[in-house]
């Protein structure tokens, strides 16, 4: 019992803190009073503190209950959000593997919610719907984990070794030709339409491996073949020590989608292998993303010698490519549905270049070309001297003059720009209108080239600036 005779005691501080300690530690009310009463507080004092702290504690209690259920829903959902941006850049479209694992930690979350939520919110249904939002979350949350991991797959009598997604599986295709094909889709029913990754082999395409512009034009060719095909881009790398060549298109299919495809290509003298990535929500980086971890574990039965592509540091606006010359030591800027092919001296004149063109190429079209030829003239001489010379050039080749040269900027050395008709040298009677603009480099003279049957288009002469603002000669 405790004493209810009136005193003059004064409760302190300590008094209260200890009151709400016991409270906040689930001790009721009585037990609280018997707690002060055994530090030597009265019994009249005690159960007045305590009666006054108990609100003050409800109040804190109720705030932690709405502050848990708070995070119950921002977990519900920040974790599916956080499990689809962890799945988008592990390839696996596998969320829904990981429900098993959280089920037991789904259910361990709803027990705790339904504690502390209490009976107000029991009633309301509020604890049920956080509860099953866990058991999902929990689950979205898992997956990629179990996901993200790639696993290696080695076939013995192909030689080849590769990794791919665990929750992936490869099918393999070999033909009576020797030519085979590896796929790799999803394990699990409805994820196979999402991505997929195939590898093909086959015989070389000629009795020299491809260089890497090679290798593009080899795929950018392809691409022209398919229907409703965007190209979106090219570079060239490197793919097991080999120089190949990598094209991104957008697949415009009948049902309105738009799918995401990236293929590279590479050869030896004796076999091609090439890569394709899908990637149906479009998303041509993510593709590109898959592309690069896939073939960065691709082991061929013999690799190849590694050497480093030349490189040119280029910055080219959308819609354009970097197109870094293998045989000629120049790089420009070109359309990335172009292609862009190296022509030795002797095929189509007397020197070697490189022609940039729509794809199949028509003098009606237009192409760009970039040629390297013999200086065969001083260049130390005034501008005046030099326009007047090359005035004089192209009278005597013939043709009519529609600009009269002037003197430009190119790649930070002075040279001259014309534009010209000339007869076709394969179409007698056909016009050609020629821009041209000469670069001269020490005993060479860099010649930029637009062509076209008649006036020349939008596009062409939007292309022949971009060449001609972009170009530079490597190794400066």
């Amino acid at each position: 019992m405790t004493d209810s005779s009136p005193s003059s005691y004064n409760p302190s501080s300590f008094d209260y803190e200890l009151a709400a300690a016991r409270l906040r530690a689930g001790a009721t009310p009585e037990e609280a009073v018997q707690d002060l009463v055994r530090h030597s507080v009265p019994g009249v004092e005690a159960a007045a503190i305590v009666a006054e702290v108990v609100p003050r504690v409800e109040r804190e209690r109720q705030r932690d209950n709405l502050l848990r259920m708070y995070l119950g829903w921002l977990m519900m959902v920040g974790t599916p959000l956080a499990a689809l941006a962890a799945d988008y850049f592990t390839y696996s479209g596998a969320l829904w593997i990981g429900a098993g694992v959280g089920l037991v930690l789904g259910l361990l979350l709803f027990v705790l919610s339904w504690r502390a939520a209490g009976r107000r919110f029991v009633r309301e249904g509020w604890v049920l719907l956080i509860g099953l939002g866990c058991l999902v979350a929990f689950g979205l949350a898992i997956a990629p984990v179990l996901s993200a991991g790639w696993t290696t797959y080695r076939d013995a009598r192909l030689g080849l070794t590769f990794k791919y997604p665990l929750l992936w599986e490869p099918m393999v295709d070999i033909q009576e030709n020797g030519a085979w094909s590896i796929g790799f889709l999803h394990r699990f029913g409805w994820a196979r339409k999402n991505d997929g990754v195939r590898i093909y082999h086959g015989p070389a395409p000629g009795d020299a491996a491809l260089t890497a512009n090679q290798c593009v034009v080899l795929l950018k060719s392809w691409s022209y073949g398919i229907e409703d095909t965007t190209i979106q881009g090219s570079r060239t790398r490197l793919i097991a020590g080999y120089p190949a060549g990598e094209v991104a298109t957008l697949l415009h299919m009948p049902d309105g989608r738009t799918v995401a495809a990236v293929a590279a290509v590479y050869s030896t003298a004796e076999e091609l292998f090439s890569f394709e990535v899908y990637d149906l929500s479009g998303d041509v980086e993510r593709a590109r993303r898959l592309m690069t971890k896939f073939v960065e574990g691709f082991v061929p039965r013999v690799a190849g010698p590694g050497a480093a592509l030349p490189e040119v540091d280029l910055a080219c606006a959308p819609g354009y490519d970097a197109y870094v010359g293998e045989t000629m030591p120049f790089a420009a800027c070109y359309p990335a549905a172009w292609m862009a092919i190296e022509v030795p001296a002797g095929a189509l004149t007397d020197t070697r270049q490189t022609v940039l063109s729509p794809a199949g190429f028509a003098e009606e079209q237009g192409a760009l070309a970039v040629a390297l030829a013999t200086r065969e003239s001083d260049w130390t001489v005034s501008d005046e001297a030099l326009l007047k010379r090359a005035l004089e050039k192209l009278l005597e080749s013939g043709g009519t003059v529609i600009e009269e040269p002037r003197i430009v900027t190119v790649a930070g050395r002075r040279a001259v720009e014309s534009v010209s008709d000339h007869e076709s040298k394969t179409d007698p009677g056909q016009v050609l209108r020629y821009r041209t603009v000469y670069v001269a480099e020490g005993d060479w003279i860099w010649v930029l080239t637009a062509l076209r049957e008649g006036e020349h288009s939008a596009e062409l002469t939007a292309a022949f600036e971009v060449l001609a603002a972009t170009f530079v000669v490597r190794g400066e």
